[in-house]
């Protein structure tokens, strides 16, 4: 076998794995043309030349990023990012259209800028959800806590952009569905409360009243018990004393710390 069959092998042979891919269609329709340029040549020498002076040259390069591009445009699209996914197709085209439009990476910061406010909203609707999660788990009792949390939610709700800035709207993607690892019947019921939470807050009284009726009960079991509560407590401080202890530190780097401890008082 030949320097030049075994070129051609090498490149069908890359064409073949990146066509199975089924990621990178360009590249693998690159290295299969660069194997016929091969093929058609006397020598190596020749077809490096060849190759050179072709514009097969920069084609491996090129084809490289559009299917880098590509993938990247087929992500945005599938995640609800038309706008960002346009970005990378358009960048595609040009480089069909002028290999030299490969060297130009104006196209990131505008996909960047693009992408922005989507991930604000991604993080801002998980944001809701932990909100929402603080709230369910709230205690009657902790106003100030249920405030703090009832003003996350509202803040986060404000800071949905793109694709939508309706909560619904949003929640009804898969994108946003795919970021809350609960079940469906609880997602829903996530969904459905957001609203009222935000523009109700929660409503707690009859947590309250059930609290109020559970304190009242327990303080009236109780008022009969005082004085063999207060007999077990004597009885058990009787038996308990009060310490001090001291940590002495050593004189030296080397040597140990001491300990003592004294009973200094009974309890009574």
């Amino acid at each position: 076998m030949t320097e030049l069959d075994k070129a051609v092998m090498l490149y069908t042979r890359m064409a073949d794995r990146l066509e199975k891919s089924g990621h990178a269609p360009r590249q693998a329709r690159v290295y299969r043309e660069q194997a016929d340029v091969i093929r058609g040549c006397q020598t190596l020498a020749q077809a490096t030349e060849t190759l050179r002076n072709t514009p097969h040259y920069l084609a491996p390069g090129a084809a490289l990023l559009q299917d880098k591009l590509a993938a990247l445009g087929r992500a945005a699209q599938a995640v609800g990012m038309p706008d960002v996914a346009k970005v990378y197709w358009d960048k595609v085209a040009a480089i069909e259209a002028d290999v030299s439009a490969l060297y130009e990476a104006g196209y990131e910061v505008k996909a960047r800028n693009l992408k922005q406010p989507y991930l604000e909203t991604l993080e801002a609707f998980m944001a809701v959800y932990r909100a929402y999660v603080t709230l369910s788990g709230q205690s009657a009792l902790d106003s100030d806590g249920r405030a703090a949390a009832l003003g996350d939610l509202r803040s986060a709700l404000g800071r949905l952009k793109k694709p939508s800035s309706a909560f619904e709207t949003l929640a009804g993607l898969s994108t946003f569905r795919r970021l809350v690892e609960a079940d469906d019947l609880a997602y829903e019921h996530f969904v459905q409360s957001v609203p009222r939470l935000a523009e109700q807050g929660l409503d707690v009284t009859h947590a309250l009243e059930v609290i109020e009726k559970d304190l009242k009960q327990t303080l009236a079991g109780l008022s009969g018990l005082t004085a063999s509560i207060q007999a077990a407590g004597h009885a058990t401080a009787g038996r308990q004393r009060r310490a001090q202890a001291l940590a002495q530190a050593p004189s030296s780097r080397t040597g140990s710390y001491r300990f003592s401890q004294e009973e200094v008082q009974a309890f009574v």
